[in-house]
């Protein structure tokens, strides 16, 4: 925030107050030392579409929903991963933290 402040050239103490919202999972992923591997991916991307259809058709969803309650879609950080350890896999080798995209503005 300081950071933020200071290049912005606003008076801190104009600032009343900060608030954070934010909706759905996504994906947001930092290495070991805190830095970002690769731009975020939100909940509303498809990408991972493929990955959920293989595990409907493998029975895979009824397992995750008996452990989860919850029935996977493209826009989930377990169908995101998935889908970044088929396509992208030197960032998937440097994944230390994951965080749904509205946590990390807190981190």
């Amino acid at each position: 925030m300081k950071r933020v402040i200071e290049e912005s050239g606003i008076n801190a103490e104009a600032i009343v107050g900060i608030g954070i919202a934010g909706q759905g999972c996504g994906f947001y992923a930092t290495d070991k030392g805190g830095n970002d591997i690769r731009n975020a991916i939100t909940s509303a991307d498809n990408r991972a579409f493929p990955q959920v259809t293989r595990w409907m058709e493998e029975g895979l969803n009824r397992k995750l929903y008996s452990i989860t309650y919850r029935e996977p879609s493209p826009g989930c950080l377990c169908s995101i991963l998935a889908w970044l350890k088929e396509n992208e896999k030197s960032s998937y080798a440097k994944i230390d933290s994951l965080f749904l995209m509205k946590d990390f503005l807190v981190y």
